[in-house]
């Protein structure tokens, strides 16, 4: 049988094996409920959370308190995107979107029902041959009176890396919530959520050899979001639901190892 040669880890990343081992004894033994902290397993799961969340938030520059597990990218980019709408309609606002036109399905897509839905306004932004955006066309849509702006950190087919932190700079300029969803980054390219003024930074475990089905959406505190779907009021109401132990404490080692692996590694690839 000829070997099989793997190119596609944009895509997913197969799990490192220092992750599996975590994530294996916590689905056999240490397998408690973060949630029943009246007793020691569950403490236990508790006290593994809370690690896991240190963890992601030294890698991208942010708090523990800010961050809300979720199955993965895609949910944490609708949780951003119709959690912040159905706040400003709460308020008897409709909303106006910005993004640019090669975002990812999770985010293209989630706008695109909304707008069909006669629920917001969405201004699209052009871009080059390269996946390119004109930051002087994003500040002038900025400036314009919108309520929420959506940009990648990195293009997902072309692998255009995008200037973040001056995207970050305009949307803060203007008043403008600003989710940039950093799948294809995190664990690759240095991103710090807290310095940049990121409103909403969303990432999956599986793209930084964390296992698939988990991921996290960072929000920056005094962002008001409401929540998909209810139930427990688990994770400040934000996201109800028994937490994915094992899924949340791999997600958490990943990022971990990338923390202290991911200069190296990216040298290497660099040369």
């Amino acid at each position: 049988m000829a070997e099989i040669i793997y190119l596609d880890n944009h895509a997913t990343t197969p799990v490192d094996p220092r992750v599996a081992e975590k994530v294996l004894f916590h689905m056999m033994k240490g397998f408690g409920n973060a949630s029943s902290t009246d007793h020691e397993i569950g403490d236990a799961a508790e006290d593994a959370v809370k690690k896991a969340k240190s963890h992601i938030a030294e890698l991208i520059g942010a708090s523990s308190r800010e961050i809300i597990f979720t199955s993965g990218s895609t949910e944490s980019i609708n949780l951003a995107i119709q959690g912040t709408i159905q706040h400003l309609e709460n308020k008897g606002i409709h909303p106006r979107i910005v993004l640019s036109a090669v975002e990812h399905k999770a985010a293209l897509d989630t706008c695109l029902a909304l707008e069909e839905q006669g629920r917001v306004k969405l201004l699209t932004l052009p871009v080059d041959t390269q996946a390119r955006i004109d930051l002087a066309q994003l500040e002038q849509a900025c400036a314009s009176g919108v309520h929420l702006l959506c940009v990648m950190a990195a293009n997902n087919e072309v692998g255009t890396l995008y200037p973040i932190e001056k995207i970050a700079h305009i949307a803060r300029i203007h008043n403008v919530p600003f989710l940039c969803d950093a799948s294809q980054t995190i664990g690759k390219v240095p991103i710090h959520f807290q310095d940049w003024g990121i409103t909403m930074l969303s990432l999956s475990a599986h793209k930084f050899y964390g296992p698939q089905g988990v991921g996290a959406l960072v929000v920056k505190r005094g962002h008001s979001l409401e929540p998909l779907f209810y139930g427990g009021g688990h994770q400040r109401g934000l996201r109800s639901g028994t937490l994915n132990l094992p899924g949340i404490v791999g997600l958490g080692e990943a990022c971990r190892l990338r923390a202290l692996e991911m200069e190296e590694d990216e040298r290497a690839i660099g040369e």
